[in-house]
């Protein structure tokens, strides 16, 4: 929920991460999330808190659509991250989202275990 502390634990893409416009994690709000060297504004087109939430953003001709859904499980939460790309160039940059969505969720998982992502 702290979009501007996800700098702390998402040193790899998050340094400019805030929200542009509207009501922080609502309906149509949009926020900037900063994927070195890009930044790019994402609006909020589905959120059921706490079960799911889904942003679409475009960057260089690339549309994106991300959806996070939150588990719950024994013990805590499972999150399912799914993106779904469209436009010239998608298949350059698949090995390389994968790679960032990985650490993006290993930072997560030790930020919310009190541990340094790094």
């Amino acid at each position: 929920m702290d979009l501007d502390g996800w700098a702390r634990w998402d040193w790899l893409g998050s340094a400019s991460v805030g929200w542009v416009s509207g009501e922080p994690w609502s309906l149509g709000s949009v926020m900037r999330l900063g994927h070195r060297p890009f930044c790019f504004d994402c609006t909020i087109v589905e959120i059921d808190a706490p079960r799911r939430l889904t942003w679409t953003g475009s960057l260089l001709g690339i549309t994106g659509r991300h959806t996070f859904r939150f588990h719950t499980h024994p013990g805590g939460t499972i999150v399912e991250s799914h993106e779904v790309f469209d436009g010239r160039g998608v298949r350059l940059i698949k090995p390389i989202v994968r790679w960032y969505w990985r650490a993006f969720l290993r930072g997560l998982r030790a930020e919310v275990n009190g541990r340094s992502p790094r």
